[in-house]
């Protein structure tokens, strides 16, 4: 420095006496001082500079790294700068899409769209939208954001491709859903954990006869009696607390319309982001079945009693036992011995000699029971 050669401005960090650190550069300048050699230092805070140069290195390299595509056209649409994703996501060189115009890139079908679309962002300043664009033989989704900026457009796109195939298969998904939902054989439906009805398909309006918009947001227990209600509550929360489904439940339902009916079902936790959000039940009106069996039990009952008299009538040896005997058997199941027919089914009693009155029974009998009651004795010759 003293022999009066130039000497590059130095940078470095600095402790400033309040505390603070900046960046200073230094410039040193010989010069005569006092007639002697000295050096004149000039100090200058370039921190701001410094900071903005690291900032835009920061902004570069995100620039440049960025999994979404940065691109800057200008108001005919055209390329003019453009991050190295969009040539990745298009397949071509920076070379081949610089200057092109963004319409020449997608799929023929959203040309007009896209041109619409380029016509909002000139005129309103901003735009968002979704489309198809061409890569090689293959067509693939961008979700496009530009906005004016003076003279140009700037813009961010972000290849969605998988989400729009996502969302074709859950509308696909929902379409078959809804199909097998409507028009399932059985009654389907949802509630929520508190048992507040969210959905109901046609089958169930049908079959239990209550309306969609009468029983959304109602609550099951109002169709339910009390003590059915506490029932159906507890296994419900029952197969909460164990993460399982139901299966066979069966339980009494007040249908507005029907009245009382007798409904069987199988009942499926809906789960989501693994959490129980509630119940998708599916339900059979079974009360005819229920009714056929208990019918059908007491039929056999009937047809048991009727073969248990039949085979007292062979076994009584004195026939003047029989008008005693008989109406001890048939004592408790509403059938009597009578002089007259006093009954619905009232069936003569008689052999050869003699007529014994009726048998009187107050029970439906169908065609085959008759039948087989009023077949003759093997013993006695007793036709009934």
């Amino acid at each position: 420095m003293l022999s009066k050669e130039l000497v590059e401005p130095v940078i470095e960090l600095f402790k400033l006496p309040d505390g603070r650190t900046a960046y200073l550069e230094v410039n040193a300048t010989p010069v005569r001082y006092r007639n002697k050699d000295a050096i004149l230092l000039v100090l200058r805070d370039i921190s701001t500079m410094i900071d903005a140069k690291e900032r835009l290195k920061r902004l570069e390299r995100f620039f440049m790294n960025a999994k979404d595509i940065f691109f800057i056209l200008d108001k005919g649409g055209r390329f003019l700068e453009f991050n190295p994703k969009l040539a990745e996501i298009f397949g071509r060189t920076q070379e081949e899409l610089k200057g092109m115009n963004s319409r020449n890139l997608v799929c023929p079908e959203d040309y007009q769209k896209l041109k619409d679309f380029f016509r909002r962002v000139l005129t309103d300043g901003e735009a968002r939208g979704e489309f198809r664009f061409l890569r090689k033989n293959e067509i693939f989704w961008l979700e496009l954001h530009e906005w004016l900026a003076g003279e140009e457009v700037e813009g961010i796109a972000r290849e969605i491709t998988e989400r729009k195939e996502l969302e074709k298969a859950l509308i696909e998904s929902e379409r078959k859903y809804r199909e097998i939902f409507e028009n399932s054989l059985d009654a389907i439906v949802v509630t929520d954990l508190k048992g507040n009805f969210l959905e109901v398909n046609k089958i169930f309006e049908e079959d239990i006869g209550v309306k969609r918009e009468e029983i959304i947001g109602k609550n099951f227990s109002e169709f339910l009696s009390k003590e059915t209600a506490e029932e159906i509550f507890r296994k419900y929360n029952e197969a909460f607390k164990e993460r399982k489904d139901l299966f066979g439940v069966l339980f009494e339902f007040n249908s507005p319309k029907k009245g009382l009916m007798y409904v069987e079902g199988n009942v499926k936790l809906l789960w989501m982001d693994g959490k129980i959000i509630g119940f998708l039940t599916n339900l059979r009106d079974v009360t005819r079945t229920i009714k056929l069996e208990a019918e059908l039990g007491r039929l056999n009952k009937v047809l048991r009693k009727i073969k248990e008299v039949h085979e007292i009538l062979v076994r009584i040896e004195d026939k003047s036992d029989i008008l005693q005997k008989i109406p001890e058997i048939l004592d408790n199941y509403n059938a009597k011995i009578s002089k007259l027919p006093e009954c619905k089914h009232s069936i003569p009693i008689k052999t050869a000699e003699k007529d014994f009155g009726y048998l009187c029974i107050d029970h439906e009998l169908n065609d085959e029971e008759l039948s087989f009651f009023k077949s003759p004795s093997r013993k006695h010759g007793i036709s009934v």
